[in-house]
């Protein structure tokens, strides 16, 4: 199962590609560079203003996370269809 940190990290590569990417875009065109600037400067503000309250969330949202992600490991063991693709899952269901 994925944990949530495993999830920030995708997210960080992600968020540093876009960034990347933003600064190519914010040359190319007056418009793009105004819309990056206010985008950005809105999501900092909303990292800014979210980030204490993540950092109290954090204990009790690990603790739901793994209280989840061995939930999910039993379902699968016990229904192994959940893990099929949806197609083949139709077909099971019909052939039996």
């Amino acid at each position: 199962m994925q944990t949530i940190s495993s999830g920030l990290l995708i997210r960080a590569l992600l968020l540093g590609f876009l960034t990347l990417k933003s600064s190519v875009s914010k040359e190319a065109n007056s418009f793009f560079n105004w819309s990056l600037k206010k985008a950005e400067s809105t999501a900092s503000k909303v990292a800014n203003v979210t980030a204490p309250v993540l950092i109290k969330l954090q204990g009790p949202i690990g603790t739901l996370d793994g209280v989840l992600c061995v939930g999910l490991d039993y379902v699968e063991r016990k229904v192994p269809a959940v893990k099929l693709p949806p197609n083949e899952v139709g077909i099971y269901i019909f052939v039996g």
